[in-house]
């Protein structure tokens, strides 16, 4: 059971179709479709009701999604922190200024903050 199905099951569960979850995850619907698939066929429970309209969660996928959820958003959300660089920035900050400016009390105060 890889993360690429796992998360994809998790938008397809959140987004309640195939191609809302394709759309967001900027996949083809139909690897999304492959990704439930394999995942039914390694758990060996159906997940997921496809209907002529609709889709809808079967019981073992109803349990799947609430236990693994928040475990899938809180690995985006890792990836994304260290993707972005941090929540802060980091590193070393250079300024050219004029000697007067650097030598008043106001800049003083200003670097203080």
């Amino acid at each position: 059971m890889g993360l690429e199905e796992i998360g994809s099951f998790v938008e397809v569960a959140e987004q309640g179709s195939l191609a809302a979850a394709a759309r967001v995850l900027g996949l083809p619907k139909s690897t999304v479709s492959r990704r439930i698939a394999r995942l039914e066929q390694e758990l060996g429970q159906e997940l997921v009701r496809r209907g002529a309209r609709a889709l809808r969660l079967t019981e073992a996928g109803e349990v799947l999604y609430q236990r693994s959820a928040p475990a899938v958003r809180e690995l985006v959300d890792a990836a994304r922190l260290f993707r972005d660089g941090g929540a802060a920035p980091n590193g070393d900050l250079r300024l050219t200024l004029p000697v007067e400016l650097a030598l008043s009390a106001a800049f003083a105060r200003l670097l203080a903050q």
